[in-house]
């Protein structure tokens, strides 16, 4: 039986980050992005969780040998994509912060200490906390 697509999200945060990056950089970016849309087990993605997540939520995989997607699961086969950046300093970032959303579920995402000085109304509480 063949494994189900995945399904997932772009975060807002998502496509800035891509247009950060050289054109053939986002190139890349996307043709993973279109592999794990077709197979998340696909071996050249390398679909890791961050070691330093204590949830077991944050996860990256490979668009080339330098660049790295941060990917939020939030369930067996379901995913929001939510930045995409240079590999020391997406795993930076990674390792630094945590997913978040409000009670009302109308903010949601990845957060970092030094996003808190440049964000306003991010949310105060980890997604699943009360």
């Amino acid at each position: 039986m063949a494994k189900a697509k995945p399904k997932f999200s772009l975060s807002s945060s998502f496509f800035p980050c891509v247009l950060k990056l050289q054109a053939n950089e986002g190139k890349r970016v996307l043709e993973a992005v279109e592999k794990f849309a077709a197979n998340t087990a696909t071996p050249s993605l390398n679909l890791h969780p961050v070691k330093s997540d204590q949830r077991g939520r944050l996860y990256t995989f490979r668009a080339s040998d330098d660049l790295r997607v941060l990917a939020v699961r939030l369930g067996e086969n379901t995913w929001i994509l939510e930045e995409v950046g240079h590999h020391d300093e997406l795993y930076r970032r990674a390792e630094s912060g945590v997913f978040l959303a409000d009670p009302s579920g109308e903010q949601i995402g990845f957060f970092t200490a030094e996003d808190a000085g440049s964000r306003e109304g991010i949310p105060t509480r980890a997604a699943g906390t009360s």
